[in-house]
């Protein structure tokens, strides 16, 4: 149902659940929640609010009306206190999807056999290479096994929208006997 096919009392409902008064939830004297004295009767009411949205309801801190010698005999003035938060930007540069290798290659023993021994060579050339402390051995080590498996497996192609996932492909379809069968 769309805004232009409901019915005035619905968006009427509507307006009222996304408003928020915050001088009606405090509590307070009367003195301090009213904000307007009728002339004849002397009896106070208020008639003044502030609206806010509902998810700013946690920002106001107190809502009071301001009683004192300068203001008006008859009407006192709406005050509240609100703690804006406004929420920075983040910027993010820099930072690429993360890249999976493709192991699925190594479930056949060829392919597997075939990546032992370009991770040995490999593993051989580095040995005669040396670092000064434990760290950058490690660092090198890590790049120096990480980029035999990225140039021999090669990285996963990333998913698209819309294409039948890997468990939709590996599915088998159900037996004759089942499919045929009537619920």
């Amino acid at each position: 149902m769309g805004l232009e096919d409901a019915t005035p009392i619905a968006i009427s409902y509507w307006l009222y659940a996304l408003e928020f008064k915050p001088n009606t939830i405090f509590k307070q004297k009367d003195k301090c929640k009213t904000t307007w004295m009728h002339p004849r009767s002397k009896h106070w009411h208020m008639i003044d609010f502030i609206i806010t949205r509902c998810r700013d309801k946690m920002d106001i801190h107190s809502t009071r009306a301001m009683r004192g010698a300068n203001c008006w005999t008859d009407h006192q003035m709406l005050r509240s206190k609100v703690a804006f938060r406004i929420r920075q930007k983040h910027n993010r540069q820099g930072t690429g999807k993360p890249t999976k290798l493709n192991i699925a290659k190594l479930n056949t023993i060829s392919h597997r056999q075939s990546f032992e021994q370009e991770m040995d060579s490999a593993l051989a050339q580095w040995e005669d290479k040396e670092s000064s402390t434990p760290d950058e051995e490690r660092a090198a080590l890590q790049q120096v096994v990480y980029n035999t498996a990225k140039t021999y497996l090669g990285l996963v192609q990333p998913q698209q929208p819309g294409a039948p996932d890997s468990y939709e492909q590996k599915r088998p379809s159900p037996p004759e006997s089942v499919a045929n069968q009537e619920h």
